[in-house]
């Protein structure tokens, strides 16, 4: 991070220090999962999500943070790895981060969507214990829970998928790699109405959840923490401060059979049930954790904080980023609602990466930096960073955020999975294919409507199977906390046909998109299919809205572009493009009618008229200019020769067209 002027907030820790400034260490406690972790659907995820009211039941001996990520699925397979695997998140690294002493894994609803779990079914499991693997890497050993998805009640297919599949995988996860299970399914397959869309459960839905996760851990969770200190009578408690030379002794229980493991600042290391440190000192202030594993196999975690007096001094430096601009160097926030909020605070003469944050409807944090995404007006207050070094001296510094202006709002990005992602809106696909939709941005709430009763709450969602009743515009409403709301729309279209650019010129067809034609000729532009609605659009206003359509008497202004766009019921939506070439005469062009008979105009060059031959009773007779400019038109009353006077034509070159001659034009010379 950039340093700035630093303004300092300064704590001493002497002998003055009093019991009230040491807090608790709280266990610390990871929830994993997809959009019902998060908290989608909810008024407001940050007080009602389940992983936030299991922190309430559990009381300020913990800390849940919710990792949950909208959308997400267990699955590391290539073609979902960047767009939806939980592990390609900010929500993931958080998790691991924040080194949880419990952790609670669910997973596994998204993965079951019957558009997805033939992929990923032969690789769940195997995923599934990599996750568990890489939150035990590195000597780590967290509690574990791992959670059977509740039921949905809109996709037969995915809710058999979860019940058959994927709840006997985690179970026999659960077994292999000894983890505790949670059921959020079987208790809630009647309880229908507290899942409004099928899929994500409501503020009492999500306390239900919060309430079962609560009692599969609480359980477990049996130490009793006990202190005492210079061998006086132990008091019920998990914080203590000592003087240097006193004597502590950790006497938790239950004190009956079971193992003891316990960890703590300078090495400190115990299998003993009630270890001591005699003669403590300042290098010994921290956090101690003690775990308890019952003759069952049942494990237990408590964490005890002791700090010391006279412990070093601790400078604390606030900073927070807006968006993407400059860190400040300051605790008073004022934002634009909708922005992005990042905090970073740096200490100096503090070992360790203890942090505790606390704010508005009950927020919590256990990272140095992290982010508030999409600021709302609810999230304004105070918000409390407590630092504690590895000695158990603590910092503390209060951010006052302010939320006001004009609300900033996310741009949407359209994407399309049909071969590939692409950003687009619209596909024309075929029948029995399937598609997905996945628009940016991921965090936030998306709901979903379209043809055939289609509806969805998921980020990215499926169109499986597709069927002519499936062509349609489908909606995508975004919304997030921030109070921020837009739209996509994309057009699926069905069985389109291939377009086929045809013309037809001097009664010759083909399939050319760049006809040239002469001066006062005529083309007729035929693109297929017959059936459909076509529109057209081309030079000098030109429109039309035939499936055929002719360019007669063509001038040198009609040159250009001409657009046909296709549509169709199905909502098929394709386009040709003609370019036309027009040019004006450049020689005498001979056409001989059965064989031999020749309309050349005479004499040439010519001073008062010219004869043409091979006229037809009321043959059209069009003079032109060098430049295509028509200056004369006459109709024939005879039959045979026309003599047509031109002594008014200033000298210079002319041509001449006849409709007894079609498509052709004759030079000739005007002295």
């Amino acid at each position: 991070m950039k340093k700035i002027k630093s303004l300092s907030v300064l704590l001493v820790l002497s002998i003055a220090l009093s019991v009230g400034i040491i807090a608790q260490a709280p266990i610390r406690v990871v929830c994993v999962g997809n959009s019902i972790t998060w908290g989608f659907g909810l008024s407001n995820n940050a007080v009602q999500a389940w992983p936030v009211q299991l922190n309430n039941l559990l009381g300020n001996e913990y800390s849940v943070l919710n990792c949950g990520s909208s959308g997400r699925i267990m699955s590391r397979l290539a073609k979902y790895y960047a767009t939806t695997s939980y592990w390609n998140t900010t929500s993931y690294t958080d998790a691991i981060n924040n080194n949880p002493q419990i952790l609670i894994i669910s997973l596994g609803t998204n993965d079951a969507d019957q558009g997805r779990w033939p992929d990923i079914k032969p690789t769940f499991k195997e995923d599934y214990i990599a996750m568990i693997d890489a939150f035990r890497n590195n000597g780590k050993n967290p509690i574990i829970y791992l959670v059977l998805p509740p039921p949905i009640f809109i996709n037969l297919i995915q809710k058999e998928n979860i019940e058959n599949d994927v709840i006997p995988i985690i179970k026999q996860i659960s077994v292999e790699k000894g983890a505790y299970v949670i059921d959020y399914n079987t208790s809630m397959t009647s309880q229908s109405l507290l899942f409004p869309d099928g899929i994500h459960p409501n503020s009492v839905g999500a306390l239900k959840l919060a309430h079962l996760a609560y009692d599969s851990v609480s359980f477990h969770q049996v130490i009793t923490p006990f202190i005492s200190v210079n061998d006086a009578v132990a008091v019920q408690k998990d914080t203590v401060t000592l003087s240097v030379g006193d004597k502590l002794t950790f006497k938790p229980t239950p004190d009956v059979s079971g193992t003891w493991k316990w960890t703590g600042p300078n090495g400190f290391a115990s299998t003993l049930p009630n270890p001591t440190i005699s003669d403590i000192q300042l290098i010994n202030g921290g956090t101690y954790i003690a775990e308890y594993t019952d003759e069952k196999g049942n494990r237990s975690i408590k964490n005890f904080m002791v700090s010391l007096f006279g412990c070093n001094a601790i400078v604390f430096n606030p900073y927070y980023q807006i968006g993407q601009n400059s860190w400040q160097n300051t605790t008073s926030v004022t934002i634009n609602p909708g922005n992005i909020l990042t905090f970073g605070p740096q200490v100096t003469g503090g070992t360790g990466d203890n942090w505790n944050w606390t704010g508005p409807n009950g927020f919590y944090n256990h990272s140095r930096q992290f982010s508030l995404n999409y600021i709302a007006s609810s999230q304004v207050g105070n918000y409390t960073a407590i630092y504690y070094s590895t000695d158990g001296c603590k910092s503390t510094a209060v951010f006052t955020v302010k939320v006001e202006g004009v609300l900033t709002c996310p741009k949407l990005s359209p994407s399309i999975d049909y071969a590939g992602w692409k950003n687009i809106t619209y596909a024309a696909v075929s029948a029995n294919t399937s598609i997905k939709f996945g628009p940016q941005p991921v965090d936030g709430s998306w709901n979903w409507e379209g043809p055939a009763n289609f509806k969805s709450v998921d980020r990215e969602t499926f169109l499986n199977n597709i069927q002519l009743n499936n062509a349609g515009k489908y909606l995508g409403i975004y919304t997030n906390d921030a109070g921020c709301k837009d739209t996509l729309i994309f057009t699926i279209a069905v069985n389109c046909p291939t377009l086929v650019a045809k013309i037809n010129y001097k009664k010759v067809t083909s399939t050319t998109l760049t006809p040239s034609v002469f001066v006062n000729d005529t083309i007729v532009l035929t693109p297929l299919p017959i059936t459909g609605n076509w529109s057209w659009t081309g030079p000098n206003a030109f429109t039309s809205t035939t499936q055929k359509d002719s360019v007669k008497m063509v001038q040198l202004t009609q040159a250009g572009k001409y657009k046909a766009v296709y549509t169709d019921a199905n909502f098929c939506l394709d386009s040709v493009t003609y370019t036309l070439t027009v040019k004006a005469a450049t020689g005498i062009e001979v056409f001989e009618e059965n064989g031999n008979s020749k309309f050349i105009p005479y004499p040439n060059p010519a001073s008062d008229h010219i004869i043409i031959p091979g006229i037809k009773a009321s043959t059209v007779i069009t003079l032109l200019n060098s430049s295509g400019q028509i200056v004369k038109t006459t109709k024939s009353s005879v039959i045979g020769e026309y003599m047509f006077y031109i002594q008014d034509l200033k000298p210079g070159i002319y041509y001449v067209k006849s409709s007894s001659d079609t498509g052709k034009t004759y030079k000739f010379i005007k002295q």
